[in-house]
């Protein structure tokens, strides 16, 4: 086993840790906060958080893509990449200024949406945040270990704090408070780990417009794939209420950390693969070992969750969320097709210098999802939303595949599909018979259904993987059992 595909292991689990921190916190607080803040007060937030996401990316710009693969290719180079470094941390200050003015005119001088004022003025934190984010930095020179320390202590002690000071739904403004300052605080933080890392500024060579400049390429698909996943709750709330919001917010929240967790490969891929990029034998060999990870976690969680969505929703966010179950099951085959586009922007797209590709094939998907949310939304309220963006993904997925087909061999590669997708099935097939004859009508509550579903699924799919001998983990209990 070589040293670099050591590397991509232990920097996979760090941000695999990263990742499951992130998405899995929300998840342990998701079932208080939605009791205490109600699902009207979970639609305000949701709400006001999906406008300001924007003006934030309007700060990180295309850095975190753009430095991470600059400064990947420059990491044997102190000079060159330092360089590289200061040009981007002087252009993200100039850019919150710009920003920072606009947002304080708009949302806090002209008082627009003036019953959220105090959200806004909260929310600016991350706005701050924004600017001081230099997580593009350790995730080019690979040192993912940081920002995961510094995420574990953080979020563990928003958790506290959440629930120790955040008790009814007036307590939303302090839940905004806690929220923003925990993320503010690992961007200021990870500034003390830079200094034996980075030259100091040379002021007479600092080119910050040159960075903003090459970074568009990267915003362009950040800012559309934000597009896809922003714009359906921003939509809800004009063209339906922000009730339908907190719906769709509970609703989306499993799938959308499963995704999280699939794609925490995204960022190790994009510094690896840029490192790699000529080395065709190499290159294909991650991007097949890449589509093997995601096989293997993509089918039994798409149907795991098709199984327990009914009890997942009710157990974690109770009774009143009820609604929230079938826009769930619309919204869940998105984890079959949102990774593939990551993934493959991160691991083939991006390394080989298709930004501007990759950025259209997001905003065709962002053009389809805003068109359909229209009819959709008036007619279906969260399922339509739910179901245009299952649309989108599908579509996008599609592109990303058939426009790196010279490139990637992809028979093999989807041959490596069958025994997980079967291993999937035959669970689904298990669990809904349990769930029909025995579950369903026992007097046990949805929460020890929920756990009782999850422990068989897990199980049942992992002794069906080994008994078809799937290649992967095949080879990974041996080479376990062999040490």
């Amino acid at each position: 086993m070589s040293k670099g595909t050591v590397s991509v292991k232990k920097n996979f689990l760090y941000n695999f840790s990263l990742q499951f921190i992130t998405y899995v916190f929300p998840i342990i607080l998701a079932p208080y906060l939605a009791r205490v803040l109600t699902p009207v007060g979970v639609g305000n937030n949701a709400v006001v958080l999906s406008i300001v996401t924007f003006f934030v990316l309007s700060i990180s710009f295309g850095y975190i893509g753009y430095g991470t693969r600059t400064i990947s290719a420059l990491r044997d180079n102190r000079k060159e990449y330092s360089s590289c470094f200061w040009d981007i941390v002087f252009s993200k200050c100039f850019l919150f200024f710009v920003v920072f003015l606009i947002y304080s005119i708009v949302f806090l001088f002209l008082n627009v949406m003036g019953q959220y004022r105090k959200l806004f003025l909260a929310y600016s934190i991350l706005l701050l945040d924004g600017a001081l984010n230099i997580s593009f930095f350790f995730q080019g020179l690979e040192k993912f270990k940081i920002i995961s320390l510094l995420n574990i202590f953080s979020r563990s002690l928003c958790l506290i704090l959440t629930f120790v000071l955040v008790k009814n739904e007036g307590d939303l403004l302090k839940y905004v408070i806690i929220y923003c300052s925990q993320t503010f605080f690992v961007s200021f933080a990870s500034w003390f780990f830079v200094k034996d890392s980075v030259n100091r500024p040379d002021f007479h060579n600092v080119h910050p417009f040159i960075a903003i400049k090459n970074s568009l390429l990267f915003f362009l698909p950040t800012i559309a794939m934000n597009l896809c996943s922003l714009v359906d709750k921003t939509m809800l709330g004009f063209l339906a209420s922000n009730l339908e919001v907190g719906y769709y917010e509970e609703a989306t929240k499993a799938p959308t950390i499963i995704i999280g967790l699939i794609c925490s490969l995204a960022p190790v891929m994009l510094s690896r693969m840029s490192k790699i990029v000529d080395d065709k034998t190499e290159f294909s060999h991650k991007i097949y070992q890449m589509f093997e990870v995601y096989f293997l976690l993509a089918f039994p969680a798409f149907f795991g969750l098709m199984a327990i969505t009914s009890y997942f929703v009710v157990s974690f966010f109770g009774s009143d969320y009820y609604p929230s179950v079938d826009i769930g099951l619309y919204f869940a085959p998105v984890i079959l097709f949102s990774p593939i586009s990551i993934l493959l922007g991160s691991s083939y797209y991006g390394p080989k210098n298709k930004i501007l590709l990759w950025a259209c094939f997001y905003f065709v998907g962002a053009f389809v999802n805003i068109v359909l949310n229209v009819p959709f939304i008036r007619f279906l309220g969260g399922k339509g939303a739910a179901m245009t963006s299952v649309l989108s993904e599908l579509i996008m997925a599609f592109l990303f595949v058939f426009f790196s087909k010279k490139d990637i061999f992809y028979k093999p590669i989807f041959s490596a599909s069958i025994k997980p997708f079967a291993c999937s099935a035959i669970m689904f097939g298990v669990l809904e018979i349990l769930n029909f004859y025995f579950i369903d009508g026992s007097s046990f509550s949805y929460l020890w259904r929920l756990i009782f579903d999850i422990t068989v699924g897990s199980l049942v799919y992992f002794l069906l993987l080994v008994v078809s001998k799937e290649p992967f983990v095949f080879s990974s209990i041996k080479r376990y059992l062999g040490k």
